[in-house]
């Protein structure tokens, strides 16, 4: 399960991932635009909680995708306001 925070918004939006209730740590991060450019990337953390800062990007749609530490991969919609 993955929940973006505060979905939308117009700085920072905040990344959890959790299974089963349980923590779950994130091997990556990756944003795209409406394209499918990549603009902003994380690598590993043992953390599942994770903040995407996209605030010098223009207003629109962009997707995140979160690969888990189980090599679980999600996509989720952002909207920058």
């Amino acid at each position: 399960n993955i929940s973006i925070t505060t979905n939308p918004n117009k700085w920072t939006f905040q990344i959890a991932v959790t299974k089963n209730e349980q923590a779950v740590g994130i091997k990556n991060i990756t944003v795209y635009d409406m394209l499918g450019k990549i603009i902003w990337q994380s690598g590993a953390s043992s953390n599942n909680i994770a903040n995407i800062d996209i605030s010098s990007y223009s207003q629109g749609i962009y997707y995140v995708s979160v690969i888990t530490e189980n090599g679980e991969r999600q996509m989720r919609k952002i909207i920058k306001q």
